[in-house]
């Protein structure tokens, strides 16, 4: 009998052994943890306010066609816009009364920058509030003309000002 009670406490020894580590290893397969981190993509969306009456285009006269931008998305963002004629022939002969105090000309891309950012639903101030035909304008260079405007936003957070922003747009482009 001496024999078989180590034997025995050997073998439940073993079993117990055996038991803890399968328990353990399950226990370790089946850990897990899981946090959830939804992702929100921002967004920009604008549009073009006009207050625009057609008129018949004559050398010496002038247009009333005021332009703005709202900010119609749910973030804060920085703006810029360009104008062009569908015709440049009439675009030399035409003086555009354009709002320089808030809006700056950057030559090099043809771009007006609005200096300051919108919150949601702000509007700029008129980029242009009318054009202006020179006397010159020959009679053969009068037709019918678009003023195209087209905008462009670019989201403000963790911008200073303007500048910064739009040199981030153009890097990223790249």
């Amino acid at each position: 009998m001496k024999k078989k009670i180590p034997v025995l406490v050997l073998g439940l020894a073993i079993l117990g052994c055996t038991l803890f580590s399968i328990s353990t290893i399950t226990a370790y397969l089946a850990d897990g943890d899981s946090a959830r981190n939804p992702i929100v993509v921002g967004g920009n969306h604008i549009s073009i306010e006009e207050d625009f009456q057609p008129e018949a285009i004559k050398a010496g006269g002038k247009i009333t066609k005021k332009v703005r931008i709202k900010n119609e998305g749910p973030n804060r963002c920085f703006i810029r816009a360009r104008v062009v004629f569908s015709d440049s022939q009439i675009g030399q002969y035409a003086n555009i009364d354009w709002n320089l105090k808030d809006w700056v000309y950057d030559s090099t891309d043809e771009y007006y920058y609005y200096t300051s950012a919108l919150d949601r639903e702000d509007v700029t101030s008129w980029l242009m509030t009318a054009i202006q035909f020179n006397e010159n304008m020959p009679a053969e260079d009068i037709e019918e003309v678009d003023v195209i405007v087209y905008a462009e936003s670019y989201q403000s957070f963790g911008f200073l000002d303007y500048k910064e922003a739009w040199a981030d747009y153009q890097s990223n482009l790249k």
